[in-house]
């Protein structure tokens, strides 16, 4: 046995090392890789662009015309729906001028927008626009007319650092609690089958309305983080107006509200186990309709894919929470049961782990080049990378759990807890990557 050991998985608590096949590595190693991850993500630039953003215009950012001209002209990225577009011209007394705005007849990723009289002076344009997968993105620029520009503004902005840095954040405890939630129900639907323990709401009634108005906050945190992000505070103005057509402009608003009305009714009492395992898959389904896949030039296979991605992640992440919770709480008392349950929670965890890791690298190839991901140009490109290797440590883990469950019976508590660790920070990374640019 002691030999099975020193092959295995244990920990020395004199020097707190953990024992991997002969590989060391401290016990705290996975929180500082959080936190070193967490710090890469601060160190990006201020200023993160998204698909829509401006690639010419006349006059140019800097250019001193000398005679006035009649109208501006903005060329961006991706076509512009004038229900999302934010655009004024300030004159030199810092005076917003009176302007017609419309899309060029045929060009819509064009925006014309008519001028009155100019005097001489330099003139600020300040634009504001959502893209197609939902991110706000806004800018400015300075020209003048008769003398040379005073100002130099330019360039393709988001939001304040803070707030876009709060928005991924919250955004991540949102989907963390989900993914994990669905998956943990669903793997404990099946391990009851088994004879395991499983969370049950009578007994836990209190944790489950603490859980549930938390996330609710979260939610509606969410959702004023982002409309304060996009012009003329439509979002909520769309709401409170009735507007939902205009909503769906906005497809990460509708996600929102489908969420907060599914989870509603997974808060009903007393409902069939079905009732709940189908608002899970639903619930965390909605999730694949925001973000990059509005971007891609393959709408639906880019949809198909993501549904696949989360719902295997759900499945992985989620399983592992689930195993985590019974060995903490039930291990001692399970004995062979725990050993029946492996093949299994083996067979299910390579199941989504392959679709996990299939999913996500098809996902990359629908949506960007990968010569360009390679190339580390961008923070997409790198967190994936970290991603990858992240996902490659969790397998590492597993094929250790499965080696130490066959040979034991038993589930090894840390290193479980490692995974799970791992498998959140990918997650976070996921979450942010949905927020910044892709090399395409």
């Amino acid at each position: 046995m002691s030999h099975i050991k020193n092959e295995m998985i244990f920990y020395n608590k004199e020097d707190k090392f953990l024992h991997l096949g002969g590989l060391f590595m401290p016990k705290k190693a996975a929180f500082l890789l959080s936190l070193f991850i967490c710090f890469l993500g601060f160190l990006m630039p201020g200023r993160v662009f998204a698909h829509a953003y401006l690639l010419d215009s006349s006059p140019k950012q800097g250019e001193t015309t000398k005679l006035a001209p009649n109208e501006i002209q903005l060329h961006f990225s991706e076509q512009i729906t004038p229900d999302v577009l934010s655009l004024t011209v300030k004159n030199p007394r810092g005076q917003s001028l009176p302007i017609s705005i419309k899309l060029a007849p045929t060009d819509p990723s064009r925006v014309i927008a008519s001028l009155p009289s100019l005097t001489k002076g330099t003139y600020t344009v300040n634009w504001s626009v959502i893209s197609e997968d939902g991110h706000p993105v806004s800018g400015s620029y300075s020209f003048a007319f008769g003398e040379k520009v005073a100002t130099t503004a330019g360039g393709n902005e988001t939001s304040h650092p803070i707030s876009t840095t709060m928005l991924i954040l919250l955004r991540y405890l949102n989907e963390v609690w989900l993914l994990v939630c669905a998956g943990f129900a669903w793997v404990s639907f099946f391990a009851e089958k088994h004879q395991l323990p499983v969370w049950t709401e009578k007994s836990n009634r209190l944790i489950k309305w603490i859980s549930a108005l938390l996330w609710f906050g979260f939610q509606i945190a969410i959702w004023f983080l982002y409309a304060s992000e996009l012009p003329q505070n439509l979002l909520n103005k769309w709401l409170w107006q009735g507007q939902f057509t205009s909503l769906v402009l906005v497809p990460f608003a509708i996600v929102l509200l489908i969420q907060a009305f599914l989870y509603i009714l997974l808060c009903l009492p007393n409902m069939v186990k079905g009732w709940y395992l189908t608002l899970w898959v639903l619930i965390t389904a909605t999730s694949a309709f925001s973000g990059h896949a509005w971007s891609s030039q393959s709408i639906h296979l880019a949809l198909i894919v993501r549904l696949f991605h989360i719902w295997s992640g759900a499945l992985w992440l989620g399983g592992l929470t689930y195993l985590l919770w019974v060995c903490i709480h039930y291990q001692t008392k399970l004995g062979e049961t725990l050993r029946k349950f492996q093949p299994f929670f083996s067979r299910t965890a390579f199941i989504a782990a392959s679709l996990l890791i299939s999913s996500g690298l098809l996902l990359v190839t629908v949506q960007t080049d990968w010569s360009k991901v390679w190339t580390f140009q961008t923070f997409w490109s790198r967190f994936l990378i970290i991603k990858i290797l992240l996902v490659i440590g969790m397998l590492l883990y597993a094929a250790l759990q499965n080696r130490h469950w066959i040979s034991t019976a038993l589930l090894e508590r840390d290193s479980l807890r490692t995974e799970v660790i791992l498998g959140c920070i990918a997650l976070l990374l996921g979450v942010w990557m949905s927020q910044i640019a892709y090399p395409i």
